[in-house]
């Protein structure tokens, strides 16, 4: 079945004598059905305001002018930044060339709406990028989000299974896997399989009354070595004796023998209380 898609990215490369980088991760989504479920995923409303990051050739990103009050679309590449300024005149939708992480939601009045992110993002970039705007002060409300299948298997992944992503996405909002998506429902087609991952983010942490910064640094102490028991690690990490660790475990029912792969958000936080109580954070 012809894809019109294919036909537009080789008009496209012959009229602005683009080439693809895959540095920047540029596999351009080509799918439809694809499309219309990411869109559908967050929901889309003509008062929505919705930040995209890496358009790449618009496909999405015409879907989303259809649908949303307006847009916010951050390439890094110049080139499609310039192909992109030329082929969309809307006053609906701003264009902004440069890195996502620099850029000043503030000053693109991000902090004043409730805004989605709709992207079919570089996939070098997903772990972090999903952990930067899960922290960022200026949260969204959603995020509808092609990332790779291993990735979302990770976000969406229970006790037994939990990474440090996994426990981070947990603690600030609330992970589906919507559905997989196969390597030709991209050109140029990736070697891996994909995802549609939707994050709904709580107004507010899961947890209010922690030091956010101090439970991180104690997860990041905890997953340091997935092979080692999880006393070892946190001994290790605090510069505590491990008797200490499992006294704790002992008093809120955890397995003395447990990795950090098998707590769930709950047995974090009755952790973080008692090495709180007990001012063992003191070498942090």
């Amino acid at each position: 079945m012809k894809n019109q898609y294919l036909d537009r990215i080789r008009i496209l490369e012959k009229k602005h004598n683009f080439l693809i980088k895959k540095r920047l991760g540029q596999n351009f989504l080509i799918d439809d059905k694809v499309m219309d479920a990411m869109i559908g995923v967050a929901n889309l409303k003509k008062d929505d305001f919705v930040l995209e990051i890496g358009p790449g050739l618009g496909f999405l990103t015409e879907k989303i002018l259809s649908l949303a009050g307006k847009i916010i679309a951050v390439e890094k590449d110049p080139q499609l930044y310039q192909t992109l300024t030329q082929d969309f005149k809307n006053q609906k939708i701003k264009f902004i060339n440069g890195d996502i992480f620099s850029i000043n939601l503030e000053k693109h009045r991000l902090k004043d709406l409730k805004y989605k992110i709709v992207s079919n993002i570089p996939y070098y970039l997903t772990s972090r990028l999903i952990r930067y705007f899960m922290e960022n002060s200026i949260r969204p409300s959603v995020m509808a989000i092609l990332v790779q299948k291993e990735v979302a298997d990770r976000v969406i992944a229970e006790a037994g299974s939990h990474s440090l992503l996994s426990l981070s996405v947990q603690f600030y909002g609330k992970a589906e896997k919507i559905m997989d998506v196969g390597s030709a429902a991209f050109s140029p087609a990736p070697e891996i399989s994909s995802a549609i991952l939707k994050i709904t983010l709580y107004q507010k942490p899961v947890f209010e009354d922690v030091d956010i910064k101090l439970f991180f640094m104690m997860l990041k102490i905890a997953f340091a070595s997935r092979r080692k028991q999880l006393h070892n690690n946190l001994a290790a990490g605090l510069r505590i004796s491990s008797a200490e660790v499992k006294e704790i475990f002992k008093g809120i029912g955890i397995d003395p023998l447990a990795r950090a792969q098998d707590l769930n958000l709950d047995n974090w936080r009755g952790i973080y209380t008692n090495l709180r109580q007990k001012k063992l954070f003191k070498s942090l």
